[in-house]
This record gives C-alpha cells, sequence and structure tokens, in this order.
C-alpha cells in the first residue's frame, strides 16, 4: 500500500504529465483551481452521500 506522501507524489506526476505544453491533455491545459472547483465539489457531496446512505442502511 502507498504512502500518503507517494500518493501524492504521483498525483503530481499525472497532473504534470497532462498538462505538459506538447503532448498533454487539451482540457486539462486550460483548467484551473476556478474551472476545476465546482466539480471537487461535487464529487465531494456524492461521496458525503453515500456515506451517510451507509449509515443509515445500517441503523
Amino acid at each position: 500500500m502507498q504512502t500518503d506522501s507517494a500518493a501524492i507524489e504521483q498525483l503530481l506526476l499525472i497532473m504534470t504529465q497532462l498538462r505538459d505544453p506538447e503532448r498533454g491533455c487539451t482540457w486539462d491545459k486550460v483548467q484551473s483551481i476556478a474551472t476545476i472547483a465546482p466539480y471537487t465539489r461535487w464529487r465531494k457531496l456524492m461521496k458525503l452521500l453515500m456515506l451517510l446512505n451507509d449509515k443509515i442502511l445500517l441503523l
């Protein structure tokens, strides 16, 4: 199992590859915190709802 720091390093490497000016993904190269934030919040909300649903089903 990966340590947290190894997982973060792997994520940073993937992000660097996706944003590479020559070979990177066109969509990823134009993203910023402002354009990514709504998706991040949505995913966190979905995860929270799934966790809450699991807790309710266990009651």
